[in-house]
């Protein structure tokens, strides 16, 4: 019973919220350094501690994860959790996220960021003889819809800004 706040991390305070007394734990992922216009940052030390987290919370019975409006950071956090615990290529973590939520669209810097992991995960595992995981083709119309979201981000990169 975990909370992940990839919001700014006085978002609850503001909203008059006391977290303290309730029987679960909060990580802040630091989300003062997430922004949608995020090019160059490195945040593989923030993905990678907010996967450890999520996935202990996982282990603990469940975690939520939310930012402020539950379309870019959340689910940047979340792809990146799947990439990291699960080692899913970008593309299937998306897909896996969006059918779950199919509002979710992370922002350009955010896109390239979890592509960026992508690529270091993927250079770690060649090198131990390994792949990142991928899914198979979409089935039905949900997990259409879903790879569908996916070509748009992709095409959101690649667009002059």
């Amino acid at each position: 019973r975990c909370v992940l706040n990839a919001a700014e991390s006085d978002l609850h305070s503001r909203a008059g919220l006391d977290l303290s007394s309730h029987d679960f734990s909060v990580h802040v992922f630091g989300a003062g350094e997430l922004r949608d216009d995020i090019d160059l940052a490195d945040l593989r030390h923030r993905f990678t501690q907010a996967a450890e987290f999520a996935a202990q919370g996982r282990r603990d019975g469940g975690v939520l994860v939310h930012c402020a409006s539950g379309m870019s950071r959340s689910s940047a956090v979340c792809m990146a959790h799947l990439m990291i615990s699960e080692a899913y290529e970008l593309n299937a973590a998306a897909r896996l996220v969006c059918a779950a939520r199919p509002t979710v669209r992370p922002g350009r810097g955010l896109w390239r960021q979890l592509r960026w992991l992508e690529d270091q995960i993927s250079s770690e595992l060649n090198r131990a003889g390994q792949t990142l995981r991928c899914l198979p083709p979409p089935s039905s119309t949900q997990e259409l819809r879903a790879a569908e979201s996916v070509k748009e981000f992709d095409k959101l990169l690649r667009a002059p800004k």
